[in-house]
């Protein structure tokens, strides 16, 4: 929109021109990096695009296709807007320059494919592609902001503990060692990705780190459709996101949240409810008892306190030294 963004790209304005986009522009460095690389030689390139986070700004001819496609969506009695946590959700997925920013980066990461092709080294790079959060779908109770995307049917957005917060895509491909297949049971997280590359790559596995590989998952000799795995979201930011601090435990089918202030609990099966809809919590007592004992063993384990105000009440307090 021609306004500097509050948090500026560093070099940016340095490496660009007037109209050029931020998007192609990494993509751009990321294929300089990897044809300069010497070839006898192995490489690991990451490419953090900033699309789609805000500000929302699409390519004006993509956002002017994406209006004229939007005319001929039905969306039906689908509200644009419910309330949920602090803010409310958006329903709908009819922003134009949302779609083109997606569009931009589906370009881009075709452009990295084809130049891997290009020089020959495709069947042999692995290559990961995942994202950080859901979409940001909620606005919190700050007023209302600019919405872009919705994660519907799962629930809530960025920031938040239920699915729409936490479930991204993640595709791995390496054509030499890896056979096409689709798993939607195992349970991964972004912290497996490291272990598991050192695993693909040089066949070496680090101990007393948090994440584990799913090599054997990815070859489909495993499936880790009943691991257990925790989140815990203490800085929540209900101004923004419309989230509250919360903690959860996702075993199997089975995921329980408690928010941390409340204590109010949530339980849902997500194999029947991806949209994390109707809470079990009552009706099966003995399963959110197992669930909030895992919590407790978990927090135990991680020395994560109770009481997350320690030292607060003390805080701007002078000091008095001991004169003895």
């Amino acid at each position: 929109n021609g306004k500097p963004h509050k948090e500026q790209v560093e070099d940016l304005e340095n490496d660009g021109e007037e109209g050029d986009y931020a998007s192609d522009m990494l993509t751009d460095a990321t294929i300089n990096f990897i044809k300069n690389n010497p070839k006898d030689q192995p490489f690991l390139a990451v490419l953090a695009f900033y699309a789609v986070h805000t500000p929302i700004e699409a390519k004006p001819e993509d956002e002017a296709r994406n209006k004229e496609q939007l005319k001929s969506i039905d969306f039906g009695d689908t509200p644009e807007y419910i309330e949920e946590g602090e803010g409310r959700r958006k329903m709908r997925q009819d922003d134009a320059a949302y779609a083109g920013m997606v569009e931009n980066v589906d370009e881009n990461v075709g452009r990295l494919l084809q130049l891997l092709k290009d020089m020959n080294i495709d069947k042999n790079t692995i290559i990961v592609f995942s994202s950080d959060h859901g979409g940001l779908s909620n606005d919190g109770n700050k007023g209302e902001r600019h919405l872009a995307t919705t994660n519907f049917p799962l629930k809530a957005g960025k920031g938040h503990l239920y699915e729409g917060g936490i479930r991204v895509p993640l595709f791995v491909k390496w054509s030499e060692k890896l056979q096409p297949h689709v798993d939607d049971k195992s349970i991964i997280l972004g912290i497996d990705v490291f272990p598991t590359l050192l695993e693909l790559a040089i066949n070496k596995t680090v101990k007393n780190i948090d994440g584990e590989s799913y090599a054997s998952v990815l070859k489909g000799e495993n499936s880790w459709e009943d691991r257990t795995v925790f989140w815990m979201s203490r800085k929540a930011r209900p101004h923004s996101t419309g989230d509250s601090k919360m903690i959860a435990v996702r075993s199997g089918d089975y995921k329980l949240i408690q928010y941390l202030e409340t204590k109010k609990v949530e339980l849902y099966n997500l194999k029947e409810d991806i949209s994390e809809e109707h809470d079990l919590s009552e009706k099966e007592p003995a399963k959110t008892a197992q669930l909030l004992k895992l919590l407790k063993d978990w927090k135990k384990e991680m020395l994560v306190p109770e009481r997350m105000d320690v030292g607060k009440k003390n805080k701007g307090k002078k000091k008095v030294k001991n004169k003895d």
